[in-house]
C-alpha cells in the first residue's frame, strides 16, 4: 500500500482512495470548484446532525480523479489528537 499526502487540485489527483478529514478547529482540504465539494458539505452536515458517527465511505462514478471517497470526522474522537501536517504539531 502506498500512502501519499498531496496538496494538488483534486482534478489532478489520480488515486483509488481520497481521504478527507473533517475537524472543527482546522481545515485540511480545499475542494473549491470540485464536484465533491457539495458531497463533503452534505456529509459534514450529517456528522453535525449525528446521522453519521465518525466515518463515511462511497465509490465515485467519475472517470477522472479519485475512485473512492472516505470522510472521517474528528468530532467524536475527543481522546485522539490530530496532527497538523503543515506545522507538524499535534492539536
Amino acid at each position: 500500500m502506498k500512502i501519499q499526502l498531496t496538496y494538488d487540485r483534486l482534478s489532478q489527483i489520480k488515486t483509488d482512495l481520497l481521504v478527507v478529514i473533517l475537524d472543527e478547529e482546522r481545515t485540511f482540504h480545499d475542494l473549491s470548484g470540485s464536484p465533491l465539494q457539495e458531497k463533503v458539505r452534505s456529509v459534514q452536515r450529517d456528522f453535525k446532525d449525528k446521522k453519521l458517527r465518525t466515518e463515511y465511505f462511497t465509490a465515485l462514478e467519475g472517470k477522472a480523479g479519485p475512485q473512492n471517497l472516505a470522510i472521517f470526522s474528528t468530532g467524536l474522537s475527543g481522546a485522539e489528537s490530530v496532527v497538523d501536517f503543515h506545522s507538524g504539531h499535534e492539536t
